[in-house]
């Protein structure tokens, strides 16, 4: 096993344990207030495209946050990481998206504003 995999490993078996449950629902009131005032379905993508942007930014401000106090070893295990999360995401998100018409952007939007949510939180618990 390459030391950084052991680094990484290190650095995120903490929250193997205990992120799946306080992370599950880490999606924002505003979406929540937003998606159950949704006529249809160009309203519900505005709600999530609006909730993905949100989820980003909060992803990158908990990653900076985590990456700066890191020493330069353990910032390369977590920039290799995230690289491979983000494909990971695109991959498990494009499922979604795959010849179900309208309403799989729908679903693509979704997946990813969860995904982006549950790994901001993830990172926010390692700070």
């Amino acid at each position: 096993m390459s030391k950084a995999i052991l680094a990484l490993a290190l650095l995120t078996l903490p929250l193997l344990a205990t992120a799946d449950k306080r992370c599950d629902d880490s999606l924002s009131d505003a979406y929540r207030k937003c998606i159950a005032g949704a006529m249809d379905q160009q309203m519900a993508e505005a709600c999530l495209k609006e909730e993905w942007r949100r989820q980003d930014r909060r992803l990158n401000a908990a990653y900076a946050k985590v990456f700066f106090n890191m020493t330069p070893r353990q910032q390369q295990a977590l920039r290799k990481a995230q690289r491979q999360w983000v494909r990971w995401r695109d991959a498990k998100c494009l499922v979604f998206a795959v010849d179900s018409g309208s309403g799989g952007r729908v679903d693509l939007r979704e997946c990813r504003a969860r995904t982006e949510a549950f790994r901001a939180c993830e990172l926010e618990r390692m700070r």
